[in-house]
């Protein structure tokens, strides 16, 4: 294991960067809350310092190649079942990109030795755009592209079934052969083990060939992939920059969201959803406004809705980008309206969910320290904001970076088993020829109480004749003095969550009930477990046996 470096609450910065934020700790004690200034503020130099949230640890370096280190748009870092973090990152060797990867099994305390997972060490052509997801059964999924076989880039896959320790011999071309570079890959996994592969073909800065949307899917773990469908449906304009997220589902629903430029000269987010896993889709406009709509990411709720994030570029107000949020109940057909998250510049929004508990974690890129335009001086942070109840309501902004005058480039965000969120982020703060990958984790997750079942054991049993249904109720109740988030999970026939399956957030004192549908259908002894995750951090999991004799 490489030793890994810590600092403090905020990041290390060197020379100019360190004195101005020295020059501003005054400033900073004086900031309300954590929130520096009000919408559509620039900062001024020298840096103000904003701090990170109280929540979070300190930061760890990863790399130390003395390289280029980043990571790519999309996600970079997800925690399997047992806490072990998986990352991926490209290290880039003058025209060379290699594709690395790391775990820890320390809660990032320490990280393992750097992997070349894409494997192109022969032509040493660019390897770009790593995105990882982890599946049901902890095996590690990573995507990216790269021309290794000549012509045009390709998307390949590979995956490790023993947790990143060893990885398949040779790399699955996701795209094959196209007449464009295909680039930007996102892949999720579903609870069935599914994998979903989206990515764009062309080039959406040039004018020709037009940028389209593809999509593949794997039915058997990532062994064999479907031909590639293309999901945008207008060709004659550039569709691009695919993302999204199906983790915790069953995969059943699939909603792939990009920026679409048909009604040119504006940018407008478009989707396509599937309802039966993968295998067909219907294209819909989403977000098509007079204002530019970029860089949307979906997210796919167990329990049917969808979340959807974008920025707007609102250029005839002249107000900086901002980040937005909007919720469908019918699978895109409508949407209810949008929330503004932030209040500063900020942009590149993406999904970091807990589907156990049904917290939602949104965070971005926000770009409040940066110098007005036309200035190119980024100064850009990770921030982020929560919801416990579905999107309705948001948390106070939080920072996970303080990273004064420099930019926290290329930001990721995974949610552990425990609930709590890991960020990583790559920098220059050692000069332009150096960037360094960082990760740092949030103590705690989303909100906190103290939970408690209504039954001191929790076993429900009973007798039910063949054909006949019974309920039981149980209720989960909050006895701590903070607010207290959760979700029920599923059972098996002959039994079912009747009531209570919605996520819940109580206040303290507050009670969620739920029912128990026990319906045999042939005699015999029938057994399972519901499992309730909650915020609580000292009990993050109850098991509630459930058992009925089908007489």
């Amino acid at each position: 294991m490489q030793k890994a470096t810590t600092t403090g609450g905020g990041s290390a910065v060197t020379g100019t960067a360190a004195l101005r934020r020295a020059r501003n700790l005054a400033l900073a004690a004086a900031v309300a809350g954590g929130l520096l200034a009000p919408a559509y503020a620039y900062a001024a130099d020298p840096v103000p310092t904003h701090g990170v949230g109280e929540a979070w640890g300190p930061e760890v370096q990863v790399t130390a190649s003395g390289l280029r280190s980043a990571g790519s748009v999309g996600r970079k870092i997800a925690a399997d079942s047992t806490g072990r973090l998986h990352l991926v990152w490209a290290d880039q060797q003058g025209s060379w990109y290699r594709i690395l990867y790391a775990h820890s099994d320390d809660g990032g305390a320490t990280w393992s030795e750097g992997v070349d997972i894409g494997g192109n060490e022969t032509n040493r052509l660019p390897a770009l755009g790593g995105n990882l997801a982890v599946g049901p059964d902890d095996t590690v999924h990573v995507a990216w592209n790269d021309r290794r076989l000549g012509g045009t880039s390709r998307i390949f896959y590979r995956r490790s079934c023993d947790r990143g320790d060893t990885w398949t011999d040779e790399p699955n071309d996701v795209s094959g052969a196209a007449d464009a570079d295909p680039a930007a890959p996102s892949l999720s996994v579903d609870l069935q083990g599914r994998v979903h592969v989206a990515w764009h073909h062309g080039n959406p800065d040039q004018t020709t060939p037009k940028a389209q949307v593809y999509y593949a899917r794997s039915t058997d773990g990532g062994e064999t992939f479907s031909e590639p469908m293309r999901l945008s449906t207008v060709t004659t304009e550039h569709a691009a920059w695919p993302r999204f997220s199906v983790d915790g589902t069953s995969g059943e629903v699939v909603a792939v969201v990009w920026r679409d430029q048909r009604r040119r000269p504006d940018w407008d987010v478009y989707l396509a959803v599937s309802s039966d896993g993968g295998e067909t889709f219907v294209e819909r406009a989403a977000i098509a406004t007079d204002a530019r709509d970029w860089d949307p990411d979906v997210l796919v709720d167990p329990l049917g809705p969808l979340h959807l994030t974008w920025t707007v570029f609102d250029t005839a107000s002249g107000a900086p980008p901002s980040v937005r949020y909007a919720r469908s109940p019918d699978l895109g057909v409508t949407w209810e309206a949008e929330t503004t998250v932030s209040e500063a510049r900020s942009k590149l929004s993406s999904w970091a969910s807990d589907p156990w508990r049904g917290v939602l974690w949104l965070w971005w890129k926000d770009e409040r320290d940066a110098l007005p335009p036309p200035s190119d001086d980024i100064r850009s942070d990770v921030a982020l904001r929560y919801s416990l109840d579905g999107g309705t309501t948001w948390s106070p902004l939080e920072f996970a970076t303080d990273a004064g005058a420099v930019e926290a480039r290329f930001p990721g965000m995974g949610v552990g088993p425990d609930g709590s969120p890991h960020v990583m982020w790559s920098d220059r703060r050692d000069g332009e020829d150096t960037e360094t990958v960082f990760v740092r984790n949030r103590a705690t997750g989303a909100g906190s109480g103290d939970v408690r079942l209504s039954r001191a054991r929790a076993r429900l049993a009973t007798r039910v004749s063949v054909g006949a249904v019974r309920t039981r109720k149980l209720w989960v109740k909050n006895r701590g003095d903070t607010v207290l988030a959760g979700r029920i999970g599923s059972l098996s026939p002959p039994f079912a969550v009747a009531a209570g399956e919605e996520p819940f957030s109580l206040e303290p004192g507050e009670l969620h009930p739920i029912e128990i549908e026990f319906a045999p259908t042939v005699t015999g002894e029938f057994a399972d477990v519901l499992v309730v995750r909650t915020t609580d951090l000292d009990t993050p999991e109850i098991s509630v046996e459930v058992s009925v004799t089908g007489k």
